[in-house]
């Protein structure tokens, strides 16, 4: 059975890849269409003058790499920046700290109700610049409900200092001092937001956010090579350097795949429960607020983003292209990675989603 497999790292021999058309089409696989799928995302490259992107494509049914293209040959071991997939790494991350402060392996005790401003996990937002932010709990920060600062916002500049500006208190650039709405009441994708586990992480769990998501989410599912952000001296506050969490590392294609598969197993790997379950079904509820996010990922709970996929169906999208597609349902993952620039990412997705459905047979 396919949820007995998961993958061994690229080092030890990787994922498991089906290479005859008999054995691939036994699998329910539309081998025309899929190969019109992965042509047609070839096809979708950054606009002159920007450069053009490197491009990797898989499709993975039943645990078996059923399609696999690259712009490339090179591309299949290269790394692309995950961007806002980050998001959804962060967010098991704040799930595995649930659990660690259920358990006791963290002293604070800490739930999605939580609030997000404590001066015992988060000290630098202190005082508050805005009043309100003390409503803010950590649900709000997952979904982008909180009413902080929607994107774009700053990332660099003439005394930039990422911690002080997180919290709002960098008068230089004081976007995100003072709320855009009250916390609960209206959607804002706040990159802002997310970059407060970040700051939280070293007070709650005595190690760098990326670090731990390193050990504990990355080393134990097969990742082996990533690359992080590097924003110099403007990220470097206490002594400790920080990496933005409303954004992933660069990874390969095949181990984005990983950490996708790892979702659709439910948090599972092999004996290990890496991510608690019940926590990612609390990821793929939705808000009233909007009908089709959940906590760091897109959800089809609601039928929201496709009437014609299952309703299990999620989606981890970040800039530049990069999309995984999750449907447990069909027991299947789709990826793209590429950085691609000057596309209308909106309807690029709905085009993603529709063509990938296409991918079985009979889903037309």
């Amino acid at each position: 059975m396919s949820n007995c497999y998961f993958p061994a790292s690229e080092t030890k021999g990787g994922w498991r890849a089906l290479k005859h058309k008999d054995d691939i089409a036994s699998l329910g696989i539309d081998l025309e269409a899929t190969r019109e799928f992965v042509e047609w995302n070839m096809g979708i490259q950054s606009m002159p003058p920007a450069s053009q992107s490197s491009i990797s494509v898989l499709v993975i049914k039943d645990g078996w790499i059923v399609s696999e293209g690259y712009d490339r040959p090179e591309t299949k071991y290269s790394s692309t920046w995950t961007a806002s997939i980050g998001k959804t790494m962060t967010a098991c991350m704040f799930g595995k700290w649930i659990e660690d402060s259920s358990s006791g392996r963290i002293p604070i005790k800490i739930d999605l109700e939580s609030p997000v401003y404590d001066n015992r996990y988060l000290p630098e937002g202190f005082p508050l610049s805005d009043s309100r932010k003390s409503l803010i709990t950590f649900t709000q920060i997952l979904n982008h409900t909180s009413g902080l600062k929607p994107s774009p916002e700053v990332y660099q500049g003439e005394n930039f200092l990422f911690v002080p500006y997180t919290v709002g208190q960098c008068e230089i650039y004081p976007d995100s001092m003072q709320l855009y709405s009250e916390p609960g009441t209206r959607f804002g994708y706040s990159n802002i937001g997310y970059n407060h586990f970040a700051v939280i992480s070293p007070h709650l769990t005595g190690v760098q956010l990326h670090t731990s998501m390193e050990k504990q989410l990355f080393s134990p599912i097969g990742i082996e090579k990533t690359s992080w952000y590097s924003g110099g001296d403007s990220y470097v506050w206490g002594e400790k350097v920080y990496q933005p969490s409303c954004a992933g590392p660069d990874m390969t294609s095949r181990d984005l795949a990983r950490f996708a598969y790892l979702l659709l197993r439910n948090g599972n790997w092999g004996e290990q429960q890496i991510v608690p379950s019940w926590y990612l079904d609390e990821m793929k509820k939705v808000s009233w607020v909007q009908p089709d996010y959940g906590l760091g990922l897109r959800s089809n709970a609601n039928g929201s983003f496709s009437d014609s996929l299952p309703k299990d169906a999620f989606v981890l999208s970040g800039a530049g292209l990069n999309v995984a597609l999750v449907v447990p349902t069909w027991d299947l993952i789709v990826i793209r990675t590429s950085q691609v620039d000057s596309f209308n990412s909106k309807k690029f997705l709905g085009e993603f989603l529709e063509k990938s459905k296409l991918i079985l047979r009979g889903r037309n």
